[in-house]
């Protein structure tokens, strides 16, 4: 009976396994596509996302405030989608809505335009890992990698007196966080598992990133849609 049961266990340990390999990579495979498509220059893809960039960055800006104009940009445009069927970075960057795989896809798509080394996470959150979700790492001119999350960043607030309502949709900014921003493993790893890791150094310490903003250029809201 012991060794039925252990055969039992080993079995669903490896489906889930396979399970989350499997949304992993298919989620990394539909990054590649997205990413043809926003790399042909004249296509209304490419055209909205250089728009995008060039309303709210600069070449006179650093590297850490480019990854912050962006970070904000996304907070103050895209509301999160409570019936989670907004998904790829182009539902996300024309329509405005996203689940955690829109911010996370639509942050990449930003960081390639503006030739930021970034990829895309996808693993466990919460401390009993109950929940799928998906990230951002990002390196920066110090040689280490920093997580980003835009997606809870941009937390739900209710907006109704019974407090039922809720939504992420804040263009001024109210629900502005920072909590998720060039942070190191120390701060993810409380609540957090991916199924991969981004090659080379990823940084213990969360970034004091305060000390690299030099320019007060405001994100506001993108009005064309």
């Amino acid at each position: 009976m012991k060794r039925k049961l252990k055969a039992y266990t080993l079995t669903i340990l490896v489906a889930l396994g396979l399970v989350a390999g499997m949304y992993h990579f298919s989620r990394m495979a539909e990054s590649k596509q997205e990413q043809n498509c926003f790399e042909t220059a004249d296509s209304p893809v490419s055209q909205r996302l250089r728009q995008v960039l060039d309303s709210i960055t600069d070449e006179g800006m650093n590297r850490v405030e480019k990854i912050k104009a962006v970070h904000d940009w996304m907070v103050k445009n895209i509301e999160y989608d409570v019936t989670y069927k907004q998904h790829s970075a182009e539902e996300t960057l024309f329509n405005g809505i996203a689940v955690c795989t829109g911010y996370a896809d639509l942050f990449y798509q930003f960081m390639h335009a503006l030739k930021i080394p970034c990829i895309p996470l996808v693993g466990y959150v919460y401390k009993d890992l109950s929940v799928k979700h998906a990230w951002n790492a990002v390196l920066l001119e110090d040689g280490n990698w920093y997580y980003v999350d835009v997606c809870w960043d941009d937390p739900l607030r209710t907006t109704d007196p019974s407090g039922i309502v809720k939504t992420s949709d804040f263009p001024d900014g109210r629900n502005l966080s920072y909590k998720y921003f060039l942070v190191g493993s120390k701060t993810m790893n409380k609540e957090r598992k991916p199924d991969l890791l981004p090659e080379g150094n990823i940084s213990k310490a969360d970034l004091n990133w305060k000390k690299r903003i030099t320019q007060k250029k405001e994100v506001k809201k993108y009005e064309e849609k």
